[in-house]
């Protein structure tokens, strides 16, 4: 990864082929004691997997996708849960016939590039085990 600029709350970072997306910018804030923020992201990816979170069975459903595909909106967010870095992106991935596929993002590996803008926030989030849910919820 590289870091193209890093000021002012505001960082852009650049994901190189085969670097994974998830714990590249976990490396990153936790390297730069960051524990609020969002991001965004474009770019492309080979390798995607890729959640729906299934309300009924409380449970993530995941779909691998391995073959190359354009990023073309990537949101997500930073927070702590048990004193490590969590990040929690979705995206939305086209294909070479220009379907698109979304959903929870779990794990990215970068094709050719990917740019990553990110806010830094004040403060720090929390996030913490929903019982009702599964999930870990922002506190």
């Amino acid at each position: 990864m590289k870091i193209i600029f890093n000021k002012n709350k505001y960082a852009l970072l650049r994901l190189d082929e085969n670097e994974e997306l998830i714990n590249s910018v976990a490396k990153f804030t936790a390297e730069n004691k960051i524990t609020a923020g969002i991001f965004t992201g474009i770019g492309s990816a080979k390798e995607l997997v890729c959640s729906y979170y299934n309300i009924s069975t409380k449970q993530f459903e995941d779909h691998i996708l391995s073959e190359n595909i354009e990023i073309v909106s990537l949101t997500g967010n930073i927070a702590i849960l048990d004193d490590k870095h969590l990040i929690h992106a979705h995206g939305v991935f086209s294909k070479k016939d220009f379907s698109t596929i979304g959903g929870h993002v779990k794990k990215l590996i970068i094709s050719a590039t990917c740019e990553i803008t990110l806010h830094i926030l004040e403060g720090r989030l929390e996030r913490k085990r929903d019982e009702k849910t599964n999930l870990n919820l922002l506190q």
